[in-house]
C-alpha cells in the first residue's frame, strides 16, 4: 500500500490480504468473545481436516478404523473374517475432486458461521468480568485466519494451473501461502483449549451471562 501523488496503490502482491485477514479475525473475536467465534473455529477445523488434510487424515482414519473392524472379525471366527476383506476400504492414492471439497469446505464453514447462540446478540460490553473471553476469543479469531488462509492457498494453488485467470482476485489469492505443519500445530492447540475449558469452565460456556444466578 503507498500514496503516489493524490493516488492510493493497493499492492495485492505481497502479505496485505493475509494481514487483513489476520486482522479481521483476531479484532471479530475480541469484539465478541469465545464464546460466538469457537463455532466458526469448529467448523473451520472439520471443513479443513476433510477438504484440505482429508486426503491422507480421513482415509488413514477409515482405513484404520476398517482394519479395527477386520482383527475384531477374526476374533469372533474364521467365518467372519472371511466375510470381511482384509484390503483397505478406500485407496490411499484416492483424493476427492478439487470442486467436492470446495464444496464441502464451504457447506461446513456456513453451517458453523449461521449458528446464533443466546449470547451472541451482541458484542462484549466493556472489558471487566470479560477479559478471558476476549483473549481466547482473539486468540480463536487468529486461528480461524489461520485455517482459512491455508484452505485458500491449497484450492487456489490445485486450481491455479487450469484457470487463465488474471485480475485482482488472482493476485491476491496468489498472495497466500499455506503453512499446513503450523495450522497442524494450531488444530492441537485449538482443541486443547477447548477441552481444557469445557472441563474446567462447563457452566460458563454454556450458560448465558444474564440467565446465571
Amino acid at each position: 500500500m503507498r500514496f503516489e501523488g493524490d493516488q492510493l496503490i493497493i499492492d495485492l502482491s505481497g502479505p496485505l490480504v493475509a494481514l487483513l485477514l489476520y486482522g479481521g479475525f483476531t479484532l471479530y473475536g475480541w469484539l465478541r468473545g469465545f464464546r460466538h467465534i469457537v463455532t466458526l473455529a469448529g467448523a473451520l477445523t472439520l471443513g479443513y481436516l476433510l477438504t484440505v488434510r482429508g486426503d491422507g487424515a480421513v482415509v488413514g482414519l477409515v482405513n484404520g478404523a476398517w482394519a479395527g473392524t477386520v482383527r475384531v472379525g477374526s476374533m469372533l471366527g474364521d467365518g467372519v473374517a472371511e466375510m470381511l476383506p482384509a484390503t483397505p476400504l478406500i485407496a490411499a492414492s484416492l483424493e476427492a475432486p478439487l470442486l467436492l471439497r470446495v464444496l464441502v469446505f464451504g457447506i461446513v464453514l456456513a453451517v458453523g458461521g449461521s449458528y446464533v447462540a443466546p449470547w451472541s446478540d451482541g458484542g462484549l460490553q466493556g472489558i471487566g468480568g470479560a477479559a478471558q473471553l476476549r483473549m481466547l476469543g482473539a486468540g480463536t479469531g487468529f486461528y480461524c485466519a489461520l485455517l482459512l488462509i491455508n484452505a485458500l492457498a491449497v484450492f487456489w494453488g490445485a486450481a491455479r494451473p487450469v484457470l487463465a485467470s488474471d485480475g485482482p482476485l488472482a493476485t491476491a489469492l496468489d498472495s497466500l501461502r499455506p503453512n499446513p505443519d503450523v495450522a497442524g500445530v494450531f488444530i492441537m492447540t485449538f482443541v486443547g483449549v477447548v477441552v481444557f475449558v469445557i472441563i474446567t469452565r462447563f457452566n460458563r460456556l454454556v450458560v448465558p451471562d444474564d440467565e446465571r444466578d
